[in-house]
């Protein structure tokens, strides 16, 4: 048996015992040590989305081991014993989902983690990670990052709002590591922090001067509050569920971006490398330690207090 942590109402979370995951020929099961709540995750279980998502596993990031590999799985992708990170779209399935003792994942779509970097520290690098990614890149087509660890300025300049948030401070760095000059807008209280994480400047968000005259593109996750607002700056919407590959049911209803697939597969790999060079740093940590605390985990969020913090649970 194991355990999950159910979507039984709106509002309502609910640990039950469930069978262990059985991995496919193509799958791998993880044995999950830490996961990492998101805003979506709240969402669901606030009924905020125009969808059914009920009686299903909550959680979308989770941290681990691999524990089972599908007998389709090459041998050198992965291997039982290994240390890894990712996420599958929470609050679809009665069977999967990351606040679980066990989640069954497509073995391509993980992270490889050192030794150095522990499951809590990892367990919020994938949602928020490739949402960075494919807000430079799948909308943006900028600049990638770059081998060297002093990469060479390619002038262009870009803007992180809420650069602060786990999002904020994995964009800020993998722009920074390709080579583009990064102004962040955020609390004055996270300023040193963000340029230590490669932004050349630091606004106050709530500054009515933040935003130029010059224009631009927004790159924004789900519906943007931008449009009308500034004639001449684009906005331009992108969901991470999409970079599984499949038909997405919700939050929206999105049909298979193969494309979208394709591309996380180079994503993974980069956080994977950026991670392993000591040039990708983790958002800290607010810990959760168990099942039990999930609840609490989720009030805190809903609370307005997370600051330049990931909210994580410990399961193991």
């Amino acid at each position: 048996m194991a355990r999950a942590v159910f979507l039984a109402a709106p509002g309502k979370l609910e640990v039950r015992n469930i069978a262990k995951p059985t991995p496919g020929p193509a799958e791998v099961l993880i044995r999950v040590h830490a996961a990492a709540l998101n805003p979506t995750d709240v969402k669901h279980l606030d009924n905020f989305y125009p969808a059914v998502f009920f009686d299903t596993i909550a959680g979308c990031d989770f941290a681990g081991v691999v524990e089972e590999v599908g007998s389709e799985v090459p041998t050198q992708l992965r291997k039982v014993g290994e240390r890894v990170a990712g996420a599958v779209h929470g609050a679809t399935s009665p069977t999967s989902g990351a606040f679980a003792d066990y989640v069954v994942t497509d073995p391509r779509l993980l992270i490889s983690l050192p030794d150095a970097t522990s499951f809590e520290d990892a367990a919020g690098l994938s949602l928020c990670g490739l949402t960075a990614f494919q807000m430079l890149y799948q909308s943006q087509d900028l600049s990638r990052p770059q081998l060297s660890t002093t990469p060479k300025p390619v002038g262009k300049k870009i803007l992180v709002w809420s650069g602060a948030s786990a999002v904020g401070q994995l964009v800020t760095q993998v722009a920074a590591s390709a080579g583009l000059e990064v102004i962040a807008a955020a609390s004055p209280r996270h300023r040193e922090y963000l340029k230590s994480l490669g932004a050349s400047a630091v606004f106050n968000y709530a500054d009515s001067d933040a935003f130029g005259d010059a224009g631009g593109i927004i790159s924004t996750v789900g519906p943007a509050k931008t449009d009308g607002i500034r004639p001449d700056i684009k906005a331009i919407r992108s969901i991470m569920y999409t970079t599984f590959g499949k038909d997405t049911k919700s939050p929206y209803v999105i049909a298979a971006e193969p494309n979208h697939y394709t591309a996380a597969l180079e994503y993974y790999k980069t956080l994977a490398q950026l991670l392993s060079e000591g040039r990708l740093k983790t958002t800290s940590v607010k810990l959760f330690d168990g099942f039990d605390q999930v609840q609490a985990g989720f009030d805190y969020m809903k609370s307005g207090n997370v600051s330049a913090e990931k909210v994580t649970f410990k399961f193991k």
